[in-house]
């Protein structure tokens, strides 16, 4: 309500409401480039750590098929993320999905946790995160795990502590 009633000239980012002028990232298309290039690395396994999504957008994103364009940031990223899978022939199952709250990315590391267990000793290991501070978080909880090796850690949004962690 308060940007429709703004009174000054508004454009929005990546933020839509009707009758407002919004300027969007390619969202789909930058999260299809960064699977490709965590599939490219040789690894066993793919952890996505995302932005939360509601179950219906969930199972909506986990059909076969062209999804039609949305308006949420965590949607189209995954979107791009599950068709540069589906094209790469990477199995879903292969693929573990990790909600973390965008207000808390620090969170990542601790959400991580549970599924330590799930994988074996030997794993080549690729991590996709909606956001560098997501992946920053992980990249301590990672590198603790013995006898897993992550061959990739993706971050979004090129943030300058990114690119000194070297992150893809």
């Amino acid at each position: 309500p308060e940007a429709a009633a703004a009174r000054k000239p508004l454009v929005l980012v990546d933020a839509f409401v009707d009758g407002v002028t919004t300027i969007g990232t390619q969202d789909r298309h930058g999260g299809a480039l960064a699977m490709a290039h965590a599939l490219s690395r040789r690894h066993d396994r793919v952890i996505v750590l995302s932005f939360p999504l509601d179950p219906a957008s969930r199972e909506l994103l986990l059909q076969p098929g062209e999804l039609p364009p949305t308006r949420y940031v965590a949607s189209e990223r995954l979107a791009g993320y599950l068709q540069a899978a589906r094209e790469a022939g990477f199995a879903m199952a292969q693929i573990d999905r990790i909600g973390i709250d965008e207000r808390f990315p620090d969170a990542a590391a601790e959400a991580l946790a549970p599924l330590r267990e799930r994988i074996p000793q030997g794993t080549r290991l690729a991590v996709v995160a909606m956001s560098d501070r997501m992946a920053l978080a992980a990249r301590a909880t990672l590198a603790a795990w013995p006898g897993i090796e992550t061959v990739s850690l993706v971050g979004f949004d090129d943030v300058p502590e990114a690119a000194a962690a070297g992150l893809s």
